[in-house]
């Protein structure tokens, strides 16, 4: 069954418009109003279930699929990104444009909340994530 995850590719698209729309520092774990999340070094994205969507028969695949697609931004790795995206989105962001888009882009601490049913045999995902890029 090919997961579709249109949440995540809207919630990046509309990140990336919001970034650009008002561009602010990037906050750092303590500061008032800033989410929990400790930058560190490591580019492997941390992947977590509500106990809800864990117990989904699909939530191991999906796990992956995310892992692959967060890492894939993290590391800059648009190959691998290109397989975590349905074809139409691929084609609306080439690789240099991909590059672009996400050069300072750090996605982090990664939650699903729930697992749905969707069109054609797919799937729809409620997510949280928390991504920093810089302004430039």
């Amino acid at each position: 069954m090919p997961l579709t995850v249109l949440v995540l590719i809207g919630a990046v698209g509309g990140g990336l418009v919001l970034q650009r729309a008002f561009p602010a520092q990037p906050r750092t774990a303590g500061q008032p109003g800033s989410p929990a999340v400790q930058q560190s070094p490591s580019d492997i994205a941390e992947i977590s279930f509500t106990p809800d969507a864990q117990a989904h028969p699909d939530s191991a695949r999906i796990h992956w699929t995310l892992q692959l697609h967060f890492n894939a931004i993290n590391m800059r790795q648009y190959e691998t990104w290109k397989n975590t995206v349905v074809e139409e989105r691929q084609q609306q962001l080439p690789e240099d444009e991909w590059q672009k888009a996400y050069a300072s882009t750090r996605d982090a601490a990664i939650k699903v909340h729930r697992i749905e049913p969707g069109p054609d045999d797919s799937l729809r995902l409620l997510l949280s994530f928390v991504s920093i890029q810089n302004h430039d």
